[in-house]
């Protein structure tokens, strides 16, 4: 079998398991792929050692570890069960919480920018703000099989907004914000050239500064906004103030004040959801390596 048959697979489990039975499909497929993947084992398994601190026990890692593969199974089935986990689902299991820092940045007329993460299901995030009337366009990371990218693009737009590739979108990202929409970004993964580097959990680490070079030069404001999961398995798409823009320094200063703001309030959520951060490569190298930061799913 291969990914786009996989992605089919899960995607016809999605929708025809009871909500318990796909919960089950999840802990067992994400169980397989834990057991066999011994690179995203133990990358997980080191970003926790960051992440929860020297005092925490191998045991605790190796508990939260097992819960981050499944957290991200239970995201993946949720995303590709289109259907199920549309717009009434939205309406019933997904708060937003400070939507009136987004509607007090489109107030502006400069359009908005959400800056995410990779945190529970995120992709929940640019299809509620959809569902809310906020005409939304997503950027997204292409895959490299052209008819698996369109697949996972197409369950994006039936939760109503655009989607387009990372590579050539500014123009694009500048002409939406003109027309005062929303653009929703990743903020939490570099995967191009002209990284700037920021404090993470107390480690140097490289963030993209698109969305903040996009944000400068349109003037729109650039809120961080993350997908939280609860207990009960609802959502709370969490809206946070705009980024402060520095009244002096260069483009460069400004774009790096502004990330490690971003970066700041990234670290509190995922100290909090260690294992809601579907992060499955080493995210802080030991010395000599190099961070591989690939596609999504």
């Amino acid at each position: 079998m291969n990914r786009y048959q996989g992605f089919k697979l899960v995607t016809l489990m999605s929708l025809r398991l009871p909500r318990r039975g796909l919960d089950v499909a999840a802990r067992i497929i994400t169980t397989v792929n834990r057991i066999l993947d011994h690179g995203q084992r133990e990358a997980i398994l080191a970003n926790l050692r960051v992440i929860l601190g020297p005092t925490a026990s191998e045991k605790r890692i190796r508990r939260d570890m097992r819960r981050t593969f499944y957290s991200f199974g239970k995201y993946f089935a949720e995303f590709l069960g289109f259907e199920r986990f549309g717009g009434p689902f939205i309406d019933e299991h997904v708060d937003v919480v400070g939507e009136e820092h987004l509607r007090e940045a489109l107030a502006r007329g400069k359009g908005a920018i959400l800056n995410a993460a990779h945190l529970s299901n995120w992709e929940l995030g640019a299809a509620t703000i959809a569902r809310r009337g906020y005409p939304v366009l997503g950027v997204a990371l292409p895959h490299p099989d052209p008819a698996l990218d369109e697949y996972v693009n197409r369950q994006r737009r039936s939760r109503g907004y655009s989607v387009i590739p990372t590579e050539g979108a500014y123009r694009k990202c500048m002409a939406a914000l003109g027309r005062n929409e929303v653009v929703c970004m990743v903020g939490d993964r570099d995967v191009g050239i002209g990284g700037v580097e920021v404090e993470f959990f107390g480690r140097p680490t490289v963030l993209p500064q698109g969305p903040i070079r996009i944000a400068l030069a349109s003037g729109a404001p650039i809120l961080p906004g993350f997908v939280i999961r609860r207990s009960d398995d609802s959502f709370a798409v969490v809206l946070e103030p705009p980024l402060t823009v520095p009244s002096s320094g260069s483009r460069r200063e400004k774009a790096r004040a502004m990330l490690q703001e971003f970066a700041n309030t990234l670290e509190r959520y995922v100290r909090r959801f260690p294992t809601q951060w579907g992060v499955f490569y080493k995210y802080w190298p030991d010395e000599g390596e190099e961070s591989v930061q690939g596609a999504d799913m």
